[in-house]
């Protein structure tokens, strides 16, 4: 069976990928899996510079609200659906390869729409899944 991975940050410009998403895989026949990545902020030990960086203590924490969060948002999407909740210093990285572990035809995600210094600032993950991704991306952009 096909594998459709859906990503989603939690907000609600993220959800904007899911009614077609749903869509795509039911006329497909493919499950979806829904994807979120907490972002693991490595901090560097004070006074060590070649010391390794240390994870910080809340991750688990943060890990369990997403999972918690993730598992309402897939009641909204269907039968066949399942939740991954994941943690990774580069989020685009880490999508990439959890699709590409799972075997997955299509990474479904939608754009936040920034332009200009926020983009500059914050970056776009969406931007950099598709230029990492070896699986198809399919993008769904602000109206």
């Amino acid at each position: 069976m096909d594998v459709i991975v859906l990503t989603t940050d939690l907000s609600e410009e993220s959800k904007r990928a899911f009614a077609p998403t749903a869509k795509l895989a039911r006329e497909l026949g493919a499950r979806i899996v829904l994807l979120h990545v907490v972002h693991e902020l490595a901090a560097l030990p004070h006074g060590a510079p070649l010391a390794p960086p240390v994870e910080p203590l809340d991750i688990g924490t943060e890990l369990k609200q997403a999972r918690g969060e993730i598992a309402r948002l897939a009641r909204t999407l269907g039968d066949n659906v399942t939740t991954e909740v994941i943690s990774g210093v580069d989020i685009a990285d880490s999508i990439a390869s959890f699709a590409e572990q799972a075997g997955a035809r299509f990474i479904a995600l939608s754009t936040h729409g920034r332009t200009g210094v926020r983009r500059l600032m914050m970056g776009s993950i969406a931007e950099a899944v598709m230029r990492r991704a070896s699986t198809p991306v399919l993008s769904f952009p602000q109206r």
